[in-house]
């Protein structure tokens, strides 16, 4: 695949959370011949929030050789200098590149030298002036969005956590900033997190997103133990308003059925992931919620649905398990033992192997 049609699949992947990318223009300096494959190198951080600290990074990047200052022509062996190194940002609301041309000093009389372009996988390079306000207010706004997206790429959650809270500083109600809302409920950050949607919905009120995150955290947030049940009614309320607000919303069915089941309202919980499987037959969390809800009146039908969501997540060690337990009711022991090896190979570490063995082996748990 051409390294134009890369970009554009990763913009495609990607969107304003794609990595800026750097295409140096090489040539021989004895043939004048460019190398077989253009030099690509992606920018794992976004370090910049203004043009000027934009500029810079590029020409940073620009005057660092270390890249191909080692690579000889492909077709003497002569030494590769870079006539021009393109640095690539996408600004999402123009859905092409920003394309800073670092044109570096060719002799003793000449200067660097800046030049702008627009880049898509449609036009290519389009030749532009300098940016205007609404522009720069888009890098501005892309930068603090990519920042910790790319920090999440690299693993380093805590400072993704950290630039994700700069993010909502500098660029307050920037709706994108709510796909961040589950980044921080996983890392415990539930006040900030709440915030983040509140600011969502005072300006989007008919975005179902927001309700939805709303309802993860109610239901997720550690409470005491006499506060769960009305945490639980809170997380319900937020998730039936994200569900009436969006006809088709996988995620925020599974909570609300998972929120139901424990509430003990089976027959709704059994209406919602029977509907979805009706849409989607793929669903495994439908299957094993289903199977949960059936496992002590009817552990035939649990370990259908087990069975088929195992089918559909072959790699997840909660399948096994459950049906290793439908298995056991079933009097199938032979079988729960195979079920149970398969789950140690994939979760050897879970406690409910333990559990497991004890109901195998008839010994009492507890």
């Amino acid at each position: 695949m051409s390294e134009p049609a890369l970009r554009a699949d990763a913009i495609r992947e990607s969107g304003v959370f794609v990595a800026d990318h750097i295409h140096a223009t090489l040539a021989c300096t004895s043939c004048h011949r460019p190398p077989a494959h253009p030099i690509v190198l992606s920018v794992g951080e976004a370090t910049y929030r203004t043009f000027a600290d934009l500029e810079r990074a590029a020409w940073a990047h620009a005057l660092d050789k270390q890249g191909y200052e080692s690579l000889t022509c492909d077709h003497c062996k002569g030494a590769l200098v870079a006539s021009h190194e393109d640095f690539h940002t996408y600004l999402e609301a123009y859905q092409r590149d920003l394309v800073l041309r670092c044109l570096p000093r060719t002799g003793f009389f000449t200067r660097k030298r800046l030049e702008l372009y627009w880049w898509s996988a449609e036009d290519g390079y389009v030749a532009r002036g300098p940016l205007k306000t609404a522009e720069l207010e888009e890098l501005r706004r892309c930068a603090y969005l990519r920042a910790p997206a790319l920090r999440l790429k690299q693993r380093d959650r805590q400072v993704a956590v950290e630039l994700v809270k700069e993010a909502m500083e500098a660029i307050e109600g920037e709706a994108r900033l709510l796909q961040f809302a589950s980044l921080l409920t996983d890392n415990g950050e539930y006040d900030l997190a709440i915030r983040l949607c509140e600011q969502h919905v005072l300006r989007h009120p008919n975005d179902a997103r927001a309700h939805f995150h709303l309802g993860e955290i109610a239901f997720r947030r550690p409470v005491a133990k006499d506060a769960r049940t009305a945490a639980l009614m809170e997380a319900e309320t937020h998730v039936s308003k994200a569900v009436r607000m969006r006809s088709d919303y996988p995620e925020a069915e599974l909570l609300l059925a998972n929120l139901m089941r424990s509430r003990q309202q089976f027959v709704g919980a059994r209406l919602l992931l029977n509907g979805l499987l009706d849409r989607d037959a793929s669903v495994a969390e439908a299957h094993y919620g289903l199977g949960l809800m059936a496992l002590d009146t009817n552990p035939a039908t649990a370990l259908r649905h087990f069975s088929e969501g195992e089918r559909h997540r072959p790699n997840e060690g909660d399948y096994p398990i459950a049906r290793a337990k439908a298995l056991v009711k079933l009097g199938r022991k032979a079988e729960a033992r195979r079920a149970l090896e398969r789950a140690r190979a994939l979760v050897p570490e879970s406690p409910r192997i333990a559990e497991l063995e004890a109901m195998l082996t008839g010994a009492p748990l507890g």
